[in-house]
């Protein structure tokens, strides 16, 4: 969020423009019942790495549907996209499994086979900031490429706005910022 606060005066001025949010299809792994100080803060005693980044990745498509509805008609469109996994990166061969030994025997092979490299990781994200159709369209979710559905979460018109608000009072920036 601070970043695009930082450059709405010129990707406004700059319109047409594009704001590309980096999610993941994780963000279908939260529940429905979540609220905005659930994804804000989690107990120490529920806390998992694996659900502790569904959790931002969700928090990256609420902000991208946050933002995409308070720039409609800005000449300004935002998405969100899931670059596919698992991409074969530094991040993902030595911090999985949390052991280097074995994430080298375990992942490495794996990797090898099925990862997609990070020229192929890139193509998903590029494609709403390349494509002239999603210049007119704003707040898609993209995998593979293609348009898709987010998580019905998303649906909940008071829980964008809530983690919009609580977002902003955290960062100290004005709710009105867009």
């Amino acid at each position: 969020m601070y970043l695009c606060y930082q450059l709405m005066g010129l990707l406004k001025s700059s319109a047409p423009s594009r704001v590309i949010i980096v999610a993941s299809e994780q963000h279908r792994m939260c529940s429905k019942k979540l609220t905005v100080e659930d994804l804000v803060f989690m107990k120490k005693e529920q806390y998992s790495r694996w659900t502790a980044y569904n959790r931002s990745k969700l928090l990256n498509v609420i902000f991208m549907k946050g933002l995409s509805e308070r720039l409609r008609g800005s000449g300004v469109t935002v998405h969100a996209t899931h670059p596919g996994a698992p991409i074969d990166t530094s991040l993902m061969r030595d911090n999985v499994l949390g052991s280097k030994l074995i994430d080298y025997l375990i992942l490495k092979p794996i990797c090898f086979f099925f990862c997609r490299n990070a020229a192929e990781g890139a193509q998903t994200p590029l494609y709403p900031a390349l494509v002239l159709e999603y210049s007119q369209k704003s707040g898609c979710y993209f995998e593979n490429c293609r348009a898709t559905t987010m998580n019905p979460i998303l649906n909940n018109d008071q829980l964008v706005q809530d983690v919009w608000n609580r977002s902003c009072d955290l960062l100290r920036i004005d709710r009105n910022w867009v």
